[in-house]
Formats: C-alpha cells, sequence, structure tokens
C-alpha cells in the first residue's frame, strides 16, 4: 500500500469499501502506551485521538477532498466549534 506523507492511501474506486484500519506495529504500541496512560481502552482512546486531531482541522483543508458528503450533518469537521489558529499545515 502507497504511503503520502506517512498516511497509508485507500485505493480509490467507486463503491464505497468498509474495512477495519491496519495500524502499523509502531503506532498501535504508542495508542496502546497512551491508552494504558490514560486507563482507557484502545478504542477509547484512539477515538479521542481523532477527535482531538479533528478539533484542531481546518474543514476548508480537508472537506473539499470528501469522497462521501451524505455524512455532512454528522462530521466531526462540521459539528465542532473551531478554535481560531488551529489547521492541517499547507502542502
Amino acid at each position: 500500500m502507497k504511503r503520502h506523507n506517512g498516511i497509508k492511501e485507500i485505493p480509490s474506486s467507486n463503491a464505497p469499501e468498509l474495512h477495519t484500519p491496519e495500524l502499523e506495529h509502531a503506532v498501535s504500541a504508542y495508542v496502546r502506551r497512551v491508552a494504558w496512560a490514560l486507563r482507557m481502552p484502545m478504542t477509547v482512546t484512539l477515538e479521542n485521538l481523532v477527535l482531538h486531531v479533528a478539533e484542531r482541522t481546518d474543514p476548508e483543508k480537508v472537506c473539499p477532498f470528501c469522497q462521501d458528503r451524505s455524512h455532512c450533518p454528522e462530521c466531526y469537521l462540521s459539528r465542532l466549534p473551531r478554535p481560531t489558529g488551529t489547521h492541517l499545515p499547507s502542502s
């Protein structure tokens, strides 16, 4: 699988795919250690990490690339209040 800026690329297709993300060993180990420190299950920790990033993500940097706009009303990028000065770096 190809990588782009350290992120695994998912092959695009017209049909939506349902899959379980596969974490590299080092990433899984990191999440596990954070989970231990927080005394939370890994699944909850991973969800909280994703939400933490979502809160700091500029929708203008992500939304134009969305391939499934049917979930916009419940998407974290459209629901969370936008803190000022936080966004994904420009490429």
